[in-house]
């Protein structure tokens, strides 16, 4: 729910940067006194306003992801970014070394030590001349989204997604598999070089960040600058290498089985979705409504939680489930910070798969609403490695009990 405002005025425009550098500046120029408790309302303060325009930031970053052709969308996303980003991230910096000077800041460990550990990574990668190659570098992630989500194809008369027709991979008929793959692949192609030039330019955008930084590569810039503590890249390298020599083989047996079984000399790439036995592919429901309705009752039946706050993810609408032309593909969970409320973004074809996002991403928005009385912003931006906890639990969890999306002889299948 969202909090009255202590500190940011309830007519503060967040897309003026007049009126932010105001708001910062008044953080910045505060003459703290040397007690703990008004050195936490300081950061109390701080954090509120971090909230309102993060909260900003992200409610046209979803308005541009759920429509990429809208130009005028797009433009107050990239103005945001290119014109209030830069603030936050300079101030930010002043802030923090404020902040850290202070004399009571020892006396905060134990409420504030994990965010204070990060604070101190991003003060020493630090620099300002890499708040306009990261503002360069968000613009060219749009620029490739852009790209992405215009992709379409010609099926029987029809203007599809290429996410829609990946639900035809799953047809038993084996040359309609391979027209839809080489449809999806071939319409991939027509934007190899545009797709190319993005990685190219973003690739050496990141190289020279992490040059800036003092870094040896991006590789390790990443790992410090998403706080990667507890190990390194080259324990990453070792479980590559282990991926590569125990799951490899085990996947290569699984798919001479699973060729056996479908009475095929070699597989192809478009006989990996499709049921082995031939069975045709589960359709549990028609469109991304009856998708968030039937999952509704799952979690319905779970816990008093989980119902209500996918109730409120409902009555608020804060879920975009369909596939359609000009949307960003793919799925994420973002947070509204100050509404103290999560979105859920998808690509939903009517498949199998779409029921098990729609479970994924709401175990990242059952986790937003658990942390919504966080008292700070920091403690509500987790690390990837454990925001996948919650969201992989709910696919197990809410697929104990698929009813509401199959008879049992489809369960069985």
């Amino acid at each position: 729910m969202k909090k009255q405002r202590q500190f940011v005025p309830e007519n503060f425009r967040a897309d003026d940067a007049e009126s932010v550098k105001k708001l910062y500046t008044t953080l910045l120029s505060e003459d703290i006194p040397l007690v703990p408790a008004r050195l936490r309302d300081w950061i109390l303060r701080w954090s509120e306003l971090d909230c309102v325009l993060a909260e900003v930031s992200a409610r046209r970053y979803v308005a541009m992801t759920c429509n990429t052709a809208d130009e005028k969308i797009a433009k107050a996303y990239s103005d945001f970014i290119g014109n209030i980003e830069p603030l936050m991230s300079d101030y930010s910096d002043k802030l923090c070394r404020k902040m850290m000077a202070h004399p009571s800041i020892s006396a905060l460990e134990d409420e504030f030590g994990t965010w204070f550990r990060k604070v101190r990574v991003d003060l020493e990668l630090f620099r300002k001349e890499n708040i306009p190659l990261q503002t360069e570098e968000t613009q060219d992630v749009q620029a490739y989204q852009k790209i992405t989500a215009a992709m379409s194809v010609q099926d029987n008369g029809e203007t599809k997604t290429l996410q829609q027709m990946s639900a035809f991979l799953e047809s038993p008929d084996r040359n309609r598999r391979e027209e839809v793959w080489k449809k999806i692949t071939e319409r991939r192609l027509q934007d190899k070089d545009a797709l190319d030039d993005a990685f190219e330019k973003l690739f050496r955008l990141r190289v020279q960040i992490a040059k800036n930084a003092g870094c040896r590569d991006y590789i390790d810039f990443i790992f410090k600058d998403k706080y990667r503590f507890d190990y390194t890249p080259a324990k990453c390298r070792e479980f590559h290498e282990s991926i590569e020599k125990i799951v490899l083989p085990l996947l290569r047996e699984i798919y001479k089985r699973r060729a056996a079984k479908m009475k095929l000399a070699k597989l192809r790439p478009w006989d990996l979705a499709c049921d082995e036995l031939s069975r045709p592919p589960l359709r549990p429901f028609k469109n991304g409504e009856e998708l968030i309705s039937k999952c509704g009752e799952i979690f319905g039946k779970l816990n008093s939680s989980t119902a209500a706050w996918f109730s409120e993810l409902q009555k608020q609408k804060l879920i975009d489930p369909d596939s359609r032309i000009g949307k960003a593909p793919g799925g994420y969970q973002i947070g509204f910070e100050e509404s103290a409320l999560p979105f859920i973004f998808m690509n939903a074809a009517g498949t199998d798969g779409d029921i098990y996002t729609l479970l994924h991403e709401s175990g990242h928005s059952f986790h937003q609403f658990a942390m919504a009385d966080q008292p700070i912003i920091a403690y509500r931006d987790i690390p990837s490695e454990f925001a996948e906890v919650a969201s992989m639990s709910m696919e197990l969890i809410g697929s104990t009990d698929l009813n509401p999306f199959y008879s049992k002889a489809e369960d069985a299948h």
